[in-house]
């Protein structure tokens, strides 16, 4: 058998091995176990598998992977999604169902909040992709349930990362503005289909501007500071063309996944963070320079809300056209008081808090007519008040290193808030938090026994203006007679709104031609639809043409 060849090329096959068929193998057969049960080839098919994702999303997983404690891991985490369909109920919006919070507090206090079940949430989402995407190639029902309460434990791991990391650094640091974007990108829900896109253009811009650099690393003499400068312009203009600066927006977007996507609409105070950080770890902290005879070592980099700043110079970006204003700071003769601040000061990891997401990146960002897009590529929109709760949370955590449950009952009035409040709270080893109320909570928003002539609970439906996408809930009052006015939850959001009924279609598959697949994909991985398939929908029903979803859990 090929576990018997010489060592290189076991090694070589293992790295196309998955985790499942190697704990099978290792289990099943004794020489297989005697000669692949270590703890080297062990790690050969754990960085085979998982070494890219985990690498992308910064996750440390430290010392204690093992294949025991992962398997057992693996193992728990599938015990509990199979158990996902038992505690949908049959008449959904039951405020008594105490099995159901149970569910949800194990959920919560194991699955969302502890780091070693990120690489099983990582393994097991990309198998609960593979089944959707054979269901909706072949357009049959199925099941949507797991695959929804995967991505959003996925979404809390992520959010909980960010919340640790606030919760250890330093407010007041001007070092690593990067990496505060970047942890607060976890908030958005397209983190997970665009880490991998920062990792893959920071080597790029690396490579190109190492490319630039002499070898041997040293010192770089400069006759003048005009020379100087159009050193480090010429460094600078190549990560902003590698970045597609010109799509920038001056007010729009903290998202700076987006920035290294090249989809623009992100504030220029993100191009500038990512330059920094380039330029600390592969020029200022390579290299010494000389300038005019004057020695510059362990050049400091900031960025202010004005420019990005190499020691005493600053540098003013022009992003449009791609164009830089160098000044040594000696030379800044006069400036109004106002702008002393903006000029001067440093953005810090409290300041980079403080604003993230003061702009509302929806109108930017959600086309006209959402049915002729290309998928799967399409944006995907977060709730900006979902986006702002989030962040009361982290700058909470940051400032005093607590959350308050009386301060906060007010905030988290959204049942999908609670979700990232309460595993917040379980981090921080407090789960004093009502979650006992959490079907009452959500059940508000639904009418499971709603029907009309024309539409009933669950039905996937679409406005004649094509920009809207939702899913019925029920009649806008108790008078269900009354079928001018129904009830929806958005495609982009977890609070419910009210739409005529005259506005409305149903969604069919003929909508989308040969993109129906793509955008299932896509409508599935969108907030509402989400928390939907979570809690109130365990099935995608494709019958007739007809997209709905269905309260009954499917039998796939």
């Amino acid at each position: 058998m090929w576990w018997r060849l010489p060592t290189e090329l076991v090694d070589q096959i293992l790295q196309h091995v998955s985790f499942d068929d190697y704990v099978s193998l290792t289990q099943t057969n004794a020489e297989a176990r005697r000669l692949l049960d270590t703890e080297s080839q062990f790690l050969t098919v754990f960085r085979a598998n998982f070494h890219e994702d985990i690498e992308a999303y910064e996750w440390d997983i430290g010392l204690s992977v093992s294949k025991a404690t992962l398997w057992i891991a693996v193992r728990k985490l599938r015990r509990f999604l199979d158990s996902i369909n038992s505690i949908y109920p049959q008449t959904v919006g039951e405020p008594t169902d105490m099995g159901f919070d149970k569910h949800l507090e194990t959920a919560l206090s194991t699955f969302a909040s502890q780091p070693e079940y990120f690489v099983p949430l990582i393994m097991e989402i990309r198998i609960a992709t593979g089944h959707m995407r054979q269901n909706l190639a072949q357009a049959l029902t199925g099941s949507i349930s797991r695959i929804s309460w995967l991505r959003k434990l996925l979404q809390l791991q992520n959010f909980l990362h960010a919340a640790r990391f606030f919760l250890q650094k330093d407010p007041g640091d001007t070092v690593f503005v990067e990496k505060c974007y970047f942890e607060l990108s976890r908030c958005y829900i397209d983190f997970a289909s665009l880490a991998r896109h920062r990792l893959k253009v920071l080597k790029q811009l690396r490579n190109e501007v190492r490319s630039l650099l002499p070898i041997p690393l040293g010192m770089l003499k400069f006759p003048s500071q005009n020379a100087y400068h159009v050193f480090l312009g010429g460094l600078l203009k190549t990560i902003l063309i590698g970045l597609n600066s010109t799509a920038y927006s001056s007010n729009v977007g903290a998202n700076i996944l987006r920035v290294y996507k090249g989809l623009g609409l992100e504030a220029q105070e993100l191009y500038a963070a990512i330059a920094a950080k380039i330029f600390q770890e592969e020029v200022f902290s390579k290299f010494t320079f000389e300038i005019n005879g004057v020695v510059r070592k362990e050049v400091r980099v900031a960025v202010t809300p004005v420019w990005l700043v190499f020691d005493s110079t600053y540098v003013l970006i022009n992003l449009t056209n791609i164009t830089f204003k160098f000044m040594e700071k000696e030379a800044i003769r006069r400036i109004p008081h106002s702008d002393v601040e903006q000029t001067f000061r440093p953005v810090t990891t409290r300041a980079v808090l403080q604003r993230a997401f003061d702009a509302d990146e929806s109108e930017e960002g959600i086309p006209r007519d959402i049915t002729r897009q290309d998928w799967s590529n399409m944006y995907y929109n977060t709730s900006i008040f979902k986006l702002r709760f989030l962040r009361t949370v982290l700058m909470n955590i940051s400032e005093s290193k607590t959350l308050s449950t009386s301060d906060f009952r007010p905030l988290y009035h959204k049942s999908d808030f609670l979700l990232y409040f309460y595993s917040t709270m379980v981090m921080l080893g407090n789960t004093r938090t009502e979650i006992t109320f959490f079907r009452h909570h959500a059940s508000h928003l639904i009418q499971p026994d709603f029907h009309t002539k024309t539409f009933a609970f669950g039905d996937l439906i679409l406005n004649h203006s094509s920009d809207y996408f939702g899913v019925v809930l029920g009649a806008h009052s108790a008078r269900t007679e009354d079928e001018n006015f129904l009830v929806t939850l958005p495609f982009d959001n977890i609070e419910k709104s009210v739409a005529q009924v005259s506005s409305l279609k149903h969604l069919h598959i003929a909508e989308f031609g040969d993109t129906f697949s793509e955008f299932i994909e896509w409508l599935l991985s969108t907030d509402g639809m989400t928390y939907a398939g979570m809690l109130f929908f365990p099935t995608l029903s494709i019958a007739h043409g007809r997209l709905s979803l269905v309260s009954e859990p499917s039998l796939d």
